[in-house]
């Protein structure tokens, strides 16, 4: 059914989206009072390399169990959702390659997450603001390495 690279990414993804979920819960990434959005991030890196919506949806909803504990409110779990489910159609579109698109997305994804839920938070910390979306966009660069290792400088990637 399965080819054994396919079985181990997969078996990647569902392991980043664990440990993303569980070291949300957590201050443990937490870096001078900037906290990366990791489900958000690993989600976006995710949608480069996972083909099927179906699987897609899968890991969404694993992220959506963990983001649960958060005690995030419904507004912020629907807007997650929906940047989530945007990127992993965007990422499919974007002309760029791996690396520019990641950034492009985790980076705009971040922006348009605080517009909509506290615009406020933009200007009144904007330092925090550009450290918290430089940070997801690294965090994102270092997830897509590791579920996608022959990344190179090619546009379109092996899927799951």
């Amino acid at each position: 059914w399965f080819s054994w690279d396919m079985r181990n990414r997969v078996l990647i993804s569902f392991t980043i989206i664990v440990l993303a979920g569980i070291l949300q819960n957590s201050n443990f990434l937490n870096v001078l009072g900037i906290k990366p959005n990791l489900l958000l991030v690993a989600l976006i890196s995710l949608s480069f390399v996972i083909n099927f919506f179906t699987n897609y949806l899968v890991f969404l909803l694993i992220g959506l169990f963990f983001l649960r504990f958060t005690m995030a409110p419904e507004l912020e779990i629907f807007v997650f959702t929906v940047l989530s489910l945007a990127a992993f159609f965007l990422a499919k579109r974007l002309p760029w390659l791996w690396a520019a698109n990641s950034i492009a997305l985790i980076f705009s994804s971040t922006l348009i997450f605080y517009l909509l839920l506290k615009p406020s938070f933009i200007y009144d910390h904007f330092a925090v603001f550009i450290g918290e979306a430089i940070y997801n966009s690294l965090l994102g660069i270092l997830v897509f390495l590791a579920i996608q290792p022959r990344h190179g400088d090619i546009r379109r990637l092996q899927h799951v």
